[in-house]
């Protein structure tokens, strides 16, 4: 049951609130706390959308840099057990 409120909770914030925050240390704090693997010094950019249904298979590495409006998917076809770094 709470896995799936959190669920809710962790889609709420990575599509609507998230990627419009205009300060990127924010933005980044908060993309950890759902769950994603964001090295240091990293920079993403407003308005991306990250997946949220693995949200471990997506990792960002030292000084990533990733523009605006990207879109990053990390499930679907043939994507069982596959990770974007």
């Amino acid at each position: 049951m709470l896995h799936r409120i959190w669920r809710g909770i962790r889609k709420i914030l990575n599509v609507c609130i998230i990627p419009y925050i205009p300060f990127n240390s924010v933005r980044i704090g908060l993309y950890r706390l759902i769950g994603f693997k964001i090295g240091k010094r990293v920079f993403i950019g407003m308005r991306c959308y990250l997946d949220d249904k693995v949200p471990s298979s997506i990792i960002f590495e030292y000084r990533a840099n990733i523009s605006y409006c990207c879109v990053f998917a990390a499930h679907g076809p043939g994507m069982a057990g596959k990770k974007i770094i």
